[in-house]
């Protein structure tokens, strides 16, 4: 569990999906119980396939971090990482990859951990 939310109208529960202790990082799901007429309900439920490969990387942190600086621009921050599980929302293609954010979430890159391919990023700027 990552986030509750308990208001006047429902208490919801959000969690998060892991597989062999990897966090899966594009899918959560989340539980709610009305409090009007005490409704029970399920959001963004996903059940896939597991990973279908090692959950060992091939590719070194180190490696990742450069790949992730030469992407975006992290301006200095200090930079996070873990290792984890994503899915371009294609079924069964779930990928070994590193995260590697920055120390306010704001800035990432997802880079495959077999690879080195980059699937996602974002620099923390947001155009109008």
């Amino acid at each position: 569990m990552y986030k509750l939310i308990n208001d006047e109208y429902s208490v919801i529960i959000h969690c998060n999906d892991f597989d062999k202790g990897l966090k899966n990082l594009t899918h959560q799901f989340s539980f709610g119980k009305t409090k009007r007429d005490n409704s029970v309900y399920a959001l963004q439920t996903y059940i896939h396939d597991t990973l279908n490969s090692s959950p060992k990387s091939t590719v070194s942190i180190d490696r990742a971090i450069e790949i992730a600086k030469k992407t975006i621009d992290f301006r200095g921050s200090c930079i996070y990482y873990r290792l984890g599980i994503y899915n371009n929302f294609v079924p069964s293609e779930y990928r070994l990859v590193w995260y590697i954010q920055d120390k306010k979430d704001n800035m990432y890159v997802i880079v495959d951990a077999k690879t080195e391919a980059v699937y996602s990023s974002f620099n923390g700027i947001i155009y109008n």
